[in-house]
């Protein structure tokens, strides 16, 4: 493992354990120069603080009037500050692309009516959207991330696959989406994004489709035959 991840994996565990000290000989390539722990289960770390925070340091380490015991001391609760104030608002490799994805979508990669019914949905449908592309990239397109998809953004509503026509997927949805020409748009839109290109899909709002066992689904007055 790379000394980099050491430190932050070090701090992730506990950041009060880790005592930055500033080395008076330094490479302005290298961030971290040496990890030890000292008697006292401390962390020492020789962290080179002008590789990223030289803005700040810089200042701190020319001014002629503070001793060299009080810039070290000042150095190490700066630091504990900097690195607690990047854990707060830093994001993961993860959150990086799902953002990416978001802005590829507005970009018009997938289309401008992609792109403009993507715009009228609310944040965290566009975020569970955006988050379902990236693992479509990875794993390709599914049926099952399309059923995932659909109960995520559309909420209460069921999905089935027919056993007569096998690329034929049903999607049971309650009446609001009938009513509501935004749920219509929402469905439009998973169906490009998600359902595999040589399936089917059927929509239906005012019945149900029966399945012991599933109460939501054996509503009387609302059963329909398929």
């Amino acid at each position: 493992m790379h000394k980099a991840e050491q430190i932050w994996y070090k701090m992730m565990e506990n950041l009060e354990q880790v005592e930055f000290r500033q080395p008076e000989v330094f490479s302005p390539f290298c961030e971290v120069l040496d990890i030890d722990n000292n008697q006292q289960n401390q962390i020492c770390v020789n962290y080179n603080g002008m590789y990223r925070y030289e803005s700040i340091l810089g200042p701190l380490f020319r001014n002629k009037e503070i001793s060299r015991e009080d810039k070290l001391w000042l150095n190490d609760v700066l630091l504990h500050f900097l690195f607690t104030m990047e854990f707060r608002s830093g994001i993961s490799k993860k959150e990086l692309h799902i953002r990416r994805k978001m802005q590829e979508i507005l970009q018009e990669y997938y289309g401008s009516d992609e792109k403009k019914c993507y715009e009228e949905l609310e944040v965290i449908n566009k975020y569970q959207i955006a988050e379902g592309l990236l693992r479509q990239d990875r794993i390709g397109a599914s049926v099952m991330l399309f059923a995932e998809m659909c109960t995520k953004v559309l909420g209460n509503c069921v999905l089935y696959k027919n056993a007569v026509e096998a690329k034929t997927i049903i999607l049971n949805c309650s009446k609001r989406i009938k009513e509501n020409l935004l749920y219509k748009d929402e469905i439009w839109l998973l169906k490009q994004l998600f359902l595999p290109i040589d399936y089917e899909l059927r929509v239906y709002v005012d019945g149900t489709i029966g399945i012991i066992g599933e109460d939501s689904t054996m509503v009387p007055g609302k059963v329909v035959l398929f």
